[in-house]
């Protein structure tokens, strides 16, 4: 028969002759140890677009990372806009296509919490060449003045 030990501070409590059904009811496991409850996302009380539902591009650009920052500076140069692949020169990767991460999750995720809309931050345009090739531009979108 299985034997239940439970130590709590310099008690130590034993019960024998117990089912090991009985022993799991009586600790009140199901195999695996208690956890302490994490918190799925943690709020900054500074952002007060959480509450409001209003758009934070404060809290948003203080939110993303280095690269998207760049990149933000980088459409300021250029209000004309600027390639692919020389806006993805100019960020460090080794391709244009590696900017996907960078505006899709990189920017998407702190937009959403932050209730920014990104398509109003840059525009990505695509045309297709005569060659058959497709160039990516980006420019400043309406409310890119807006971050800091």
């Amino acid at each position: 028969m299985p034997k239940l030990t439970i130590k709590k501070n310099d008690t130590t409590f034993e019960i024998s002759d117990l089912t090991l059904e009985q022993v799991k009811e009586l600790a009140g496991l199901n195999g695996h140890a208690p956890s302490r409850r994490r918190s799925s996302q943690i709020i900054k009380p500074t952002a007060t677009s959480y509450r409001t539902g209003e758009p934070d591009y404060k809290g948003f650009y203080e939110e993303i990372g280095d690269r998207a920052k760049k990149f933000f500076a980088i459409l300021r140069q250029y209000p004309n806009g600027v390639t692919g692949e020389v806006l993805a020169e100019k960020l460090g990767f080794s391709g244009p296509n590696q900017m996907g991460g960078l505006t899709g999750a990189g920017m998407g995720r702190p937009a959403k919490r932050f209730h920014v809309d990104v398509s109003q931050l840059y525009v990505k345009e695509r045309e297709k060449l005569d060659t058959g090739e497709w160039r990516t531009t980006y420019k400043p979108g309406a409310d890119m003045a807006k971050l800091q």
